[in-house]
């Protein structure tokens, strides 16, 4: 996932850095970032489709970063990017990036309906 970054100086960096949806890593950091209970879950993802801003922000901050956390331990890399580099980056893209930057950013909803799908497919099958 293509994500920003600025240094000291005021200039942005853009980097692609692994994303990983629907694994254990994912699930706790996404729960530990909310301080929610693993039985809430599905309660806290339903929240992306309300209308208030801030809870769909919320929501979708923790669930870009959770994803990238495990993206970067399931290879075996460091995590520099923080919370509040994700907050900085989806503000930026939502006020002035591009539509390219916005498609980018939904990618970690598609992702997640694709996976909940397929639950839900096996779940019936």
């Amino acid at each position: 996932m293509d994500i920003g970054t600025w240094d000291a100086n005021g200039k942005l960096t853009v980097q692609k850095l692994p994303f990983h949806m629907d694994g254990t890593r994912q699930t706790n950091a996404f729960c530990d970032i909310l301080g929610i209970e693993y039985n809430k879950l599905m309660h806290e993802l339903a929240k992306l489709q309300q209308p208030d801003e801030l809870t769909y922000l919320r929501t979708l901050v923790a669930l870009i970063y959770s994803g990238i956390y495990a993206g970067t331990k399931l290879k075996r890399m460091e995590v520099q990017l923080t919370m509040d580099d994700v907050i900085d980056w989806v503000e930026y893209v939502n006020e002035s990036g591009t539509d390219e930057m916005k498609q980018d950013l939904i990618q970690p909803l598609t992702v997640l309906l694709d996976c909940m799908q397929k639950r839900m497919g096996n779940a019936v099958g």
